[in-house]
């Protein structure tokens, strides 16, 4: 299902977790990395957002065994007695958005450049998935790509 939720932006120098992402495919040390965020400050909300935005470069598959690493590392945190903080909750995205026109908007951001309304493409269909799910639905917070560092 596509979401229809607006994302708080990470704070781009607590986003530690972009040189460890690569070991999506190596829970164990992903394990790692979600504490070292946690540890860091990074908020529980912040890292479920990064391995939602992990779907659409690993594939669904390894967002979902992502998925259940952060829900083990969190919970075995609070069994420790660690309070991580939540951080802030998605936000719906107003009903009767044009998505489509969110996503383009989105990507012309990302890309410092004008992006053309519904170009012709081999499969129109990929055009108007990308822009509503990729970069409305997903991508709808992403403004600067900068944010994206691995400062701590």
């Amino acid at each position: 299902m596509c979401s229809t939720r607006s994302r708080p932006a990470p704070a781009g120098t607590r986003w530690c977790l972009c040189t460890d992402t690569a070991a999506v495919g190596d829970l164990d040390k992903l394990a790692k990395a979600f504490n070292r965020a946690l540890d860091a400050g990074v908020s529980v909300n912040e890292l479920k957002e990064l391995v939602l935005q992990l779907y659409a470069y690993t594939g669904f598959p390894r967002c979902l065994n992502a998925s259940a690493t952060l829900e083990k590392v969190v919970k075995e945190r609070q069994a420790q007695g660690k309070q991580d903080a939540a951080g802030e909750e998605p936000k719906a995205i107003p009903a009767g958005t044009d998505k489509y026109e969110l996503g383009r908007r989105n990507l012309a951001a990302m890309m410092e450049a004008d992006i053309p309304s519904r170009p012709a493409a081999f499969i129109q269909d990929t055009d108007t998935f990308l822009k509503e799910h990729l970069f409305a639905d997903i991508f709808v917070f992403v403004r600067q790509p900068s944010r994206f560092t691995n400062k701590v």
